[in-house]
């Protein structure tokens, strides 16, 4: 992941504030739709992550929601685990890097 890249595309950005509000909710949805196997809730939720990402130029959290997606519509639990972690790591440091550069603004 190219941390400075990303870093500078979410603090320039004015949906900061309301990606750290939303997008960590939308993760924690995904683990638990996962668990209850609600496949149409998950496919919901990682579609609208990823309209997040696209907004913010954020094209490897695009790419994780539509390896997601693709392991949704193959009914692959076992990737669709791996997936929601390889998300939340993601945005987790997302997230990190977002509120140290942030504050600094």
């Amino acid at each position: 992941m190219n941390d400075s890249f990303y870093q500078k595309c979410l603090i320039s950005s004015e949906y900061y504030p309301l990606f750290v509000e939303t997008v960590l909710l939308d993760v924690q949805k995904l683990y638990r739709q996962g668990q209850k196997y609600d496949f149409i809730s998950l496919s919901k939720t990682t579609h609208r992550l990823k309209g997040m990402f696209a907004l913010l130029n954020l094209f490897l959290g695009q790419e994780l929601c539509e390896v997601l997606e693709q392991h949704i519509a193959n009914i692959n639990t076992s990737e669709i685990k791996k997936s929601i972690h390889h998300i939340n790591l993601f945005v987790s440091t997302l997230v990190q890097q977002g509120e140290k550069g942030y504050d600094k603004n």
